[in-house]
């Protein structure tokens, strides 16, 4: 018994191991570190059985597959003879892959040597961890190394991704007396798809818009600062792919702010990846289209298209508009109305009464301004939606049919001169639901109802006749049928 107490004395003197994962061999309890409290919870486990008061892997000292007496034996020579162990070094710590294109492969490599005196048992972390963007073939199992000996383990980085960049820490856990270590990667993913999706866009003079940018690391060179400035906006969206990768995706964005007639280009530049696009920006002049108009000899040469706004042939519905907004929407309500602060009373433009104004806000616009027109904005300059006096002249001089165009229900409008177009029965956007597509068609005019302030003019017709006068609520959705006053 004396010679036992003198045994745990010295062992309780000598240095312990440390490391930080749980597989290390000697670590009997699983407390990270191997010393004299591992010697007595194993000899607890040889009198009691008890496997649960250790960790059966790491008591494995001599790793022949059982726990016994040897192993007591081995980790009292671990614990007093601790030169006997290998030391972890690793070599480079960083490894920085730079650009990998989308559906390509990089390869790169670590390597682990052991500087101590003893055998090295290490093991790299599953590759599962850092979340399909590297792969290490020799991670998952142990590996052993005898003194001054190495052992190079490659690292390949796959381009699954496009603007985005990937850190990964990848973990090597050892009976080293240095404890674990680290090697940290770094990958950006490009591919082959522009920076912007536009090459070529139309502005109006005061107008402002956003682009998305595929990359938030990127350089704006505008050539015509007196035309268009352009600016960056944006930022970075952070995210986790498995226990030791972090992803950063890119969001940046171009905001283009259209100062005066002309045309200019701005040049986009990564510069993590070196891609280059250029936008050319015309401000002012009509954008080039398909859209089709019929003079049916109205007394004031009003143009009216052939076809609805946001439609490709004259029966297609086209595009719903709230009035005053410019693109289309999921849902009609006053909660998503651009011109209100959630209630028909709380208006912010185009208002005439006080009492329907933001804390009584009064602009006293009648006529959508040229940026609020949705016919303007989508179709360019020489498009307007129609007044309420144009759509009354409409009504007052042709003839109107009930038909079908293609299996679309609709109104056949003949102008005095005997030219004709057609207008879809386009219904109602309320909410999210459609409603009377069929039986009716509703058709914004760009002037506000003078005696009710959250009102619209329109036209629309029902089974029952056609009405020019009639008002609905702004935030509805209706259909726009434009109109480009005669050039003669």
């Amino acid at each position: 018994m004396k010679k036992i107490s003198i045994i745990m004395l010295v062992l309780a003197m000598a240095f312990p191991i440390s490391a930080s994962g749980t597989s290390l061999s000697g670590d009997v309890n699983g407390d990270g570190n191997v010393n004299i409290t591992d010697v007595s919870d194993l000899i607890d486990y040889m009198l009691s059985n008890d496997a649960s008061l250790i960790v059966l892997e790491n008591a494995d000292v001599d790793a022949d597959g059982h726990v016994n007496i040897a192993d007591v034996s081995d980790l009292i020579d671990m614990l007093l003879n601790p030169q006997q162990l290998g030391s972890l070094a690793i070599s480079p710590t960083y490894i920085d892959f730079g650009v990998v294109e989308l559906g390509t492969d990089k390869t790169d490599a670590f390597t682990v040597t052991n500087t101590g005196t003893g055998t090295l048992i290490f093991k790299i972390a599953d590759d599962d961890v850092l979340g399909g963007t590297f792969e290490i073939p020799e991670s998952g199992v142990e590996h052993s190394l005898a003194p001054g000996a190495s052992m190079n383990c490659t690292v390949i980085s796959q381009g699954l991704a496009t603007s985005w960049s990937a850190d990964a820490d990848v973990i090597i856990t050892s009976n080293a007396d240095n404890g674990n270590q680290m090697v940290n990667l770094h990958v950006i993913g490009v591919d082959n798809e522009p920076l912007i999706t536009e090459s070529e866009i139309y502005m109006q003079v005061g107008e402002t818009r956003t682009l998305d940018v595929r990359t938030d690391s990127y350089m704006i060179i505008n050539g015509n600062e007196e035309v268009v400035m352009a600016t960056r906006g944006g930022g970075t969206v952070s995210g986790s792919g498995g226990r030791y990768i972090s992803y950063t995706w890119s969001i940046g964005h171009i905001v283009l702010n259209a100062l005066t007639s002309g045309s200019a280009t701005v040049r986009v530049s990564d510069t993590q990846t070196g891609k280059n696009c250029v936008l050319t920006i015309h401000v002012g002049d009509v954008e080039p289209n398909n859209y089709e108009y019929v003079d049916l000899g109205l007394p004031s040469g009003t143009l009216w298209a052939t076809c609805n706004v946001g439609a490709n042939a004259p029966e297609e519905y086209g595009d719903y508009f709230a009035w005053g907004e410019t693109v289309p929407k999921d849902y009609y309500d006053w909660s998503t109305y651009k011109w209100c602060n959630s209630a028909y009373n709380q208006l912010t433009k185009y208002c005439i009464e006080s009492s329907y104004g933001y804390n009584g806000f009064v602009d006293n616009k009648m006529v959508l301004d040229p940026e609020d027109d949705a016919a303007y904005v989508n179709w360019g300059s020489s498009w307007r939606m129609p007044t309420s006096e144009q759509q009354r002249e409409l009504i007052n001089n042709c003839t109107w049919q009930r038909t079908q165009l293609n299996g679309v229900n609709g109104r056949l409008v003949t102008g005095p001169n005997g030219n004709t177009m057609f207008l879809p029965a386009a219904g109602i956007r309320m909410g999210d639901t459609l409603s009377d597509a069929g039986p009716s068609g509703y058709y914004w005019s760009r002037e506000l109802n003078q005696n009710n302030t959250d009102n619209a003019y329109s036209l629309d017709f029902h089974s029952y006749g056609v009405y020019w006068y009639h008002i609905y609520a702004r935030n509805d959705g209706l259909a726009v049928r434009a109109v480009r006053v005669s050039q003669n």
